[in-house]
């Protein structure tokens, strides 16, 4: 829908994104085992979960560049969820 709905409200001047996280440190996966997370993590690049600051970082971008305009930013350290 991103693509499309950017297409159709250009000529308003309104831009349309999405941003797709990955996995992120939040209160919930505090509650996460230890072992759990081991497991997580080995299977994101980065070996860690996403912090507030870097997802606040991407949006600030988004909306600091008016050129983009209907696309689907990925914010995942390289981890691809797969396909149960």
């Amino acid at each position: 829908m991103i693509l499309p709905l950017a297409r159709d409200l250009g000529k308003f001047s309104i831009r349309v994104m999405g941003i797709a996280p990955g996995v992120f440190a939040t209160p919930m996966t505090e509650a996460i085992p230890k072992k759990a997370k081991e497991h997580i993590f080995s299977q994101v690049p980065t070996g860690r979960f996403g912090e507030s600051p870097e997802f606040a970082k991407l949006a600030q971008s988004i909306v600091e560049n008016p050129y983009v305009n209907g696309t689907i930013w990925r914010i995942d350290g390289g981890m691809r969820l797969p396909y149960l």
